[in-house]
């Protein structure tokens, strides 16, 4: 249970002093935020000072964590002469995972004297501590060196690589995950320690063509899909006991979010999902039932939705009947949606997200193609337990090279 909300007092290091930004840091964060060297691993390009203080003004007023998405900005102030060296902040990823992100920026004057260690260790003393959270991570581009590094001597590893995650100022950029938990952190403190899981370490490349930038066709409405055998079609209330037939099993459900359903659950559900018939914005998507083409029976269902519209980047599930594992239908299904995302709807990548104990959903992701590129270290609380998360994705078909 995380100690919410948080406000966050000065906080005192060796060396430094963390507290919230405030109207009087505007010069010193734009002294920060204004270097195209900084930026170049922001995500964000170089900002005036008019900009700075905009977002300064908004960082003086979030001074606590409280639910999903709150973010409090905490500069670096050295306490021998009070200059802000740079910033640093955490973001409250998830109450109900008890997860925060952190990251910062340092100006290149002060760099390599061990101040971005000091500050880093100190918020994650505050957050393990204090808030109570369960899991640290942060972003990471793979040539930030100096950031890679710095999680290095936290004792955080690397749990995410991946490639063409974003469009950033004219480019692609591809970011890595650095994370720790709260036990790992204390017994590197009191000098012990006892790394839960290595490295995560890509195996299979994606390819090396370039892309080109983002240009998906959105909005998009689902006209539904003919494959050899089955179709897919958006899922009505009318399917509520087919659904509840596979979604009420114990089998079924081991690793879906959710427990075994009864028929009033699924109905509600199937009422819900009936209205997203139109992909436009984050988060909107599709429940699209399958059926065989020979019987009309409903076998399973895929979900696909938008994560990153601008970036084209979508995310696909599906759930199949077990009595209709072993004869290829989910990979019929889930191959015509990615064929229609990279085809029709010009999407840049596709994400799978699954439980790693899941070894069917594996072996599909591997014969659709999805490249695995992350294993969130108990990212997840899951039926009462933490609970790790692997991600594939697959990437949209480079374009032919020019005929010389």
């Amino acid at each position: 249970m995380l100690a919410l909300p948080h406000e966050f007092a000065p906080i005192e290091a060796e060396r430094l002093r963390l507290r919230v930004v405030g109207p009087d840091d505007v010069d010193a964060i734009h002294a920060v935020q204004s270097r195209d060297d900084v930026c170049r691993y922001l995500p964000f390009a170089p900002r005036t000072r008019d900009q700075v203080a905009e977002k300064v003004a908004v960082w003086a007023r979030g001074d606590a964590l409280r639910a999903d998405g709150d973010i409090v900005m905490l500069a670096i102030e050295r306490r021998s002469d009070q200059a802000v060296l740079g910033h640093i902040h955490a973001a409250l990823s998830s109450v109900e995972n008890a997860s925060a992100e952190v990251g910062w920026a340092l100006h290149p004057d002060f760099a390599g004297q061990g101040f971005a260690n000091e500050a880093a260790r100190a918020l994650l003393r505050e957050l393990f501590g204090r808030v109570g959270v369960h899991r640290v991570f942060a972003w990471v581009q793979p040539e930030n060196l100096a950031s890679a590094a710095l999680c290095r001597r936290l004792g955080m590893r690397i749990e995410a690589e991946r490639e063409n995650f974003g469009w950033l100022r004219g480019g692609w950029r591809s970011l890595q995950v650095w994370a720790i938990l709260d036990r790992e952190f204390a017994a590197a403190e009191a000098g012990a320690p006892t790394p839960v899981a290595p490295d995560f370490v890509r195996t299979v490349p994606y390819g090396t063509q370039a892309r080109p930038a983002p240009d998906p066709a959105l909005p998009a409405e689902f006209s539904g899909i003919r494959t050899e055998r089955l179709r897919l079609r958006l899922l009505t209330t009318e399917d509520v006991d087919a659904v509840h037939r596979y979604q009420s099993r114990e089998d079924v459900c081991r690793y879906l979010l959710f427990e075994p359903r009864d028929r009033e659950t699924v109905a509600a559900k199937l009422a819900e999902h009936a209205v997203h018939t139109t992909l436009a914005a984050r988060g909107d998507y599709w429940q699209l039932a399958v059926e065989r083409l020979d019987d009309g029976a409903l076998i399973g269902d895929l979900y696909f939705a938008l994560t990153d519209p601008e970036g084209g980047v979508a995310e696909i599930g599906w759930t199949f009947h077990p009595e209709a594992h072993g004869q290829g239908f989910a990979t019929e299904a889930a191959r015509a949606m990615l064929e229609l995302a990279f085809g029709e709807l010009r999407l840049s990548r596709v994400v799978a997200e699954l439980d790693p104990r899941n070894e069917r959903s594996i072996t599909l992701c591997q014969r659709l193609g999805l490249v695995e590129e992350a294993h969130f270290v108990e990212d997840l609380f899951f039926k009462g337990d933490w609970a790790s998360t692997g991600a594939y994705a697959r990437l949209a078909p480079a374009p032919p090279s020019p005929v010389e």
